[in-house]
């Protein structure tokens, strides 16, 4: 038993460490993907699984025209609804609770640089900036949100709305009328995040970042950040939040942050991507606790996916091939299936052809239920118990779990068809099975 049990885990290490682990998901049904003008700029995915995409020049898919920048796919990749083409260039969008999905970017008049569509792709006519073409906003919106109110958080280039002098960050009622202005923002801004609490993360312009109460004024209990120009925020499950920023030799450094504004240097590495010119396009994390990073290089190729364990070093798993063809990778969103989609103005994956739009797979967590000899586990990936079926229960059966060093980590009887292992960390383990003299091994993820 151990010697198999020590074969079957150098095999896996050997597949971890040398295959490419994140492959193209031949199962998204997009053939070549977008027209090779498309650019998508946002990716959302719906609680249904729908997939939400916006950008410019979309002319068609797989082979098949659409005729709007925003679309929605059903999990599958297959079209599902066209939504009406308002706005000539989405950039950004937030799906409210309700479903409503709110959509903003850049137009020819103001009043359709933000839009709100029901959940069926009709347009929202309860929500309105106004019926004149010099209502709304008067340039692009870059972000944004909806708060715990919701109402709208609308960032960008604009400096009135319908006629009114605003800062570059403000927030609309639900109905799209103006709400009051953020007191405390009386500087120029280059981004903001709004956090579970409600509060606001804001980057001043040159290099300050600092936090706004939900109210709009500052809020004093944040260690405002001096000396960095921090972009690109990421919240976490606990508070904290990951961001970017430039150093002194113009590399792109990701750095975790406290919840209450201090540097997290004792349980993360400061990370550096030594491309010179490099930017950062989205940072996320996945539900093990790795966080991709997705990376505008400035060289060739000109973009990069970075995988990096929760500690900020890199994931022995940070193999996505050669990257992308031609530019980048604008935006990325992760799946409950561990799935990866990834849209910008790129022209390949690997070398593999696909226009804009891509969603990859790591083989390493595939959820799809592990079947030998008619045995099978299941729900993969797991958060509490792991049952089993296909085999008749006893006193006599007797399992085991093991990392992937091949280190024991729990073992027991069961007479029932489960097993507790809500006491494991995040992580992919083997789980092995004896009974009636027969021993089984399973791969499984610990969410």
């Amino acid at each position: 038993m151990k010697k198999k049990l020590h074969y079957l885990i150098i095999l896996l290490i050997t597949n971890f460490s040398f295959s490419q682990i994140y492959q193209i998901d031949n199962t998204f049904n997009i053939g070549d993907g977008f027209n090779d003008s498309a650019i998508v700029e946002d990716i959302e995915i719906q609680n249904d699984g729908k997939i939400l995409v916006i950008g410019s020049n979309f002319n068609s898919l797989n082979n098949i025209t659409i005729s709007s920048n925003v679309i929605r796919l059903n999990s599958d990749g297959t079209i599902d609804t066209e939504f009406a083409n308002i706005i000539t260039e989405p950039k950004c969008m937030v799906i409210q609770s309700d479903g409503k999905i709110i959509v903003a970017g850049n137009s020819s008049s103001n009043n359709t640089r933000i839009i709100r569509f029901n959940s069926d792709g009709s347009q929202d006519n309860t929500f309105s900036v106004g019926v004149n073409a010099t209502d709304g906003f008067n340039d692009v919106i870059n972000k944004i949100d909806i708060d715990n109110n919701g109402r709208v958080i609308v960032f960008g280039d604009f400096t009135e709305y319908s006629g009114n002098s605003v800062k570059p960050l403000v927030r609309l009622n639900a109905n799209g009328s103006l709400y009051f202005p953020f007191s405390a923002v009386t500087f120029t801004i280059r981004g903001f995040e709004l956090l579970n609490s409600g509060k606001i993360l804001v980057s001043e312009v040159p290099n300050l970042l600092k936090r706004l109460n939900a109210d709009g004024t500052l809020d004093n209990t944040f260690n405002t950040i001096s000396g960095k120009a921090f972009n690109i925020f990421y919240e976490s499950a606990n508070g904290d939040f990951f961001s970017a920023t430039k150093n002194q030799n113009s590399h792109t450094e990701i750095y975790k942050i406290n919840a209450n504004g201090s540097i997290n240097n004792s349980t993360f590495n400061t990370y550096t991507i030594t491309d010179v010119g490099s930017s950062l396009s989205s940072i996320k994390e996945l539900s093990n606790g790795q966080i991709l990073l997705s990376v505008r290089t400035g060289g060739t190729p000109e973009s990069k996916l970075i995988l990096l364990n929760s500690d900020g070093f890199e994931s022995n798993q940070n193999n996505f091939g050669s990257g992308f063809g031609f530019q980048y990778a604008r935006d990325s969103a992760i799946q409950n299936d561990y799935k990866i989609l990834l849209g910008g103005n790129f022209n390949a994956y690997n070398g593999i052809t696909k226009f804009s739009l891509v969603r990859l797979v790591n083989n390493a967590l595939s959820i799809e239920e592990v079947k030998l000899n008619n045995i099978s586990i299941y729900p993969n990936p797991v958060n509490d118990k792991i049952k089993f079926s296909g085999i008749e229960i006893n006193s006599n059966l007797i399992y085991k779990i093991y990392d992937l060093q091949g280190k024991e980590l729990q073992k027991g009887e069961s007479d029932i068809n489960e097993i507790n292992v809500n006491k494991l960390n995040k992580g992919i383990y083997i789980l092995s099975i004896s009974a009636k003299q027969q021993i089984e091994y399973f791969k499984f993820v610990k969410k």
